[in-house]
């Protein structure tokens, strides 16, 4: 199995926690100076495997990925989400009033319990406030995977950031193919392997196809443009795509598929 996503640990099932920072790394190590391989986001559950000086061994179970992170950022789980967080992030308030010193800041995808709508703000179980046009209900998906990593344009490029403040190249893909209802791993080469088909040479580019490089992805927001978090530009680009083609290709590697999931 993957070692990414297997625990090691036999014969133990780990102990359910939430995180409940907005965002907290998920690291190679119990270090803060490993490397940081993906992130967690406000109310995804975790099993936890182990706890030891300050630090926990986590599968996150969304993707199944594997890594450290801080014991800070968990929690019991309680009252199970209602709501996620469709905007690229919001602020969540002390009160239904935007002039109130906010909270913090969360992140696309956070999971949330809302238990009353007041005025136009939904209120969390934790009693903090957020417009109720950043939530969506549990369940209810977006339609269209390319105009969602259209918001992230020019958002920082992060080895192994998910959220608006950084991200990477699959990190950009796996938040915008789960918001639309479609189950996303969370590394390139994992997609690749897992999502849709592969187009046949000649094959007319669409909207919302994927187009692979090892270790690197991007979404087509039209037949001749591409979105894609990269270390060249240090940001979320949109490019034409025989410019990226071409630039990849002048470092020795070659696009290895076109994938299409619709």
């Amino acid at each position: 199995m993957d070692s990414r996503l297997n625990p090691n640990r036999p014969g133990m099932e780990g102990k359910l926690a939430r995180i409940v920072f907005a965002a907290t790394d998920v690291q190679k190590a119990p270090r803060r100076d490993a490397m940081r391989i993906t992130q967690g986001l406000m109310g995804e559950d975790v099993r936890v495997y182990e706890r030891q000086e300050g630090w926990a061994y986590v599968q996150l179970t969304a993707d199944g990925y594997v890594g450290y992170v801080e014991e800070e950022a968990l929690a019991p789980t309680g009252l199970s989400a209602t709501h996620w967080l469709s905007v690229p992030s919001s602020f969540t308030y002390p009160a239904a009033d935007l002039k109130t010193s906010p909270v913090e800041e969360i992140f696309f995808g956070a999971r949330l319990s809302i238990t009353a709508i007041e005025d136009n703000y939904a209120r969390t179980s934790e009693g903090r406030y957020l417009p109720l046009s950043h939530v969506k209900q549990i369940g209810e998906y977006r339609a269209d995977p390319a105009s969602i990593a259209t918001e992230f344009l020019h958002v920082p490029y992060l080895w192994g950031g998910k959220t608006a403040r950084g991200l990477d190249c699959s990190g950009l893909i796996q938040l915008a193919l789960n918001a639309c209802g479609i189950h996303v791993l969370r590394d390139t080469d994992m997609q690749e392997a897992s999502l849709g088909r592969a187009l046949e040479k000649g094959e007319a580019l669409h909207r919302n196809d994927l187009v692979f490089w090892k270790g690197h992805v991007g979404i087509l927001s039209g037949p001749k443009t591409l979105i894609h978090a990269n270390g060249t530009y240090m940001q979320v680009v949109e490019e034409p795509l025989a410019e990226a083609i071409r630039r990849i290709a002048a470092t020795g590697s070659e696009v290895t598929s076109i994938r299409r999931f619709q």
